[in-house]
């Protein structure tokens, strides 16, 4: 199998998980990040978190923004990832790029 095949059935299986999940693009770029960190990361956390980004759309360019969007997240992900992984956690969302 050539590697755009493969890439492409990646892409394929992909959007069928998301969508049998049942969650938009952004929602399940985050399931898949955080899921690597906390395999018992759910849909509805993923959600919850998506939540967070929206009350907080420019973030990319206004500093305070991004400094309240950066807090949530960690009193989000504590939990869940715990102390260690929380700031990579974090930082691997806040550079996901946004549908």
């Amino acid at each position: 199998m050539l590697e755009f095949e493969k890439l492409a059935r990646e892409a394929t299986d992909a959007d069928a998980e998301r969508q049998r999940m049942g969650l938009d693009e952004n929602s399940f770029a985050i399931h898949k990040t955080v899921a690597g960190a906390d395999n018992s990361f759910d849909a509805k956390q993923a959600k919850g978190i998506n939540t967070l980004f929206e009350r907080f759309p420019d973030y990319r360019w206004n500093k305070q923004q991004e400094s309240k969007l950066r807090t949530e997240l960690y009193k989000t992900l504590r939990p869940l990832v715990g102390t260690a992984k929380m700031i990579d956690v974090a930082n691997r969302l806040l550079r996901l790029q946004r549908i």
